[in-house]
């Protein structure tokens, strides 16, 4: 067999190394993203909790740090010349960054304002001192747990309107230790949509949960539409593919839902 030259073999692992490297920096891009959206995603679906303003803090620094990292990783991708990248690797890093940026605004605002939920407000002059059981303390404390049993996200959809109503309602309005801050916090959360057009108008204190509740309800409860949806939905039913279990489920739920209305 033909040997190598010194020279080809040098060139050889010259051309390993680049190729390593040029792999290197799409996976190490492709490993921040996917963990800077892990990390938003277990954010944005975890339960509500009892959490302390200093844990707060450091899930701020946390998704802070994620997103400088994958920066980083993502200027490295734009730096690399293209004739060393595959096709539409930059177009596609890109378009991936931009998802991150969403979640990234999405995922610091919920944070934040969670913070100035936990957060005691500062009083000018200092409260006079009260002394207090540790029963007591509790019970006055600020509170965005919430059963386990939650409500679905509401779209805007009038079909949907008195199921998420009720369970909006037992959920939350009916929580004896939620401040009228924190159910309108929730409700920018269970509301997407049309509807969450609506409750994003109002500005996150006590004074506008019962306004952006009264704007939902008047937008929603309007008697004709309500009557006229359920008809419609009713009228144009779709046809029964198999005969399966949830065939039936999902038939027998959107009946119940249009008569409950």
């Amino acid at each position: 067999d033909k040997q190598s030259t010194p020279a080809e073999a040098t060139r050889s692992k010259h051309g390993t190394k680049q190729k390593r490297s040029k792999d290197h920096i799409i996976s190490k891009f492709i490993t921040e993203s996917d963990s800077f959206i892990r990390y938003c995603t277990r954010f944005q679906t975890s339960p509500i909790t009892d959490i302390t303003e200093s844990v707060l803090n450091i899930k701020l620094e946390s998704v802070n740090n994620l997103w400088a990292r994958l920066l980083t990783a993502y200027d490295t991708v734009l730096d690399t010349d293209d004739a060393e990248l595959p096709e539409n690797t930059k177009a596609s890093a890109t378009a991936k960054c931009d998802n991150c940026r969403d979640q990234y605004e999405l995922t610091k605002g919920m944070i934040t304002e969670q913070i100035s939920l936990v957060r005691p407000s500062r009083a000018t002059t200092p409260p006079p001192r009260v002394v207090t059981t540790q029963k007591e303390d509790l019970d006055k404390g600020m509170y965005l747990k919430v059963p386990a049993c939650d409500t679905e996200v509401f779209n805007g959809c009038y079909d949907q309107w008195p199921s998420f109503r009720d369970m909006f309602t037992a959920v939350y309005i009916n929580h004896p230790k939620l401040s009228q801050a924190q159910k309108l916090y929730h409700l920018r959360y269970k509301t997407k949509g049309e509807a969450g057009s609506i409750v994003k108008q109002f500005a996150l204190n006590d004074e506008n949960f019962k306004l952006a509740w009264e704007a939902l309800v008047e937008g929603y409860e309007n008697e004709r539409v309500m009557i006229e949806n359920p008809i419609k939905i009713l009228l144009h039913l779709p046809k029964i593919q198999q005969e399966t279990s949830q065939e039936f489920q999902n038939l027998h739920s959107t009946v119940t839902n249009c008569l409950s209305v």
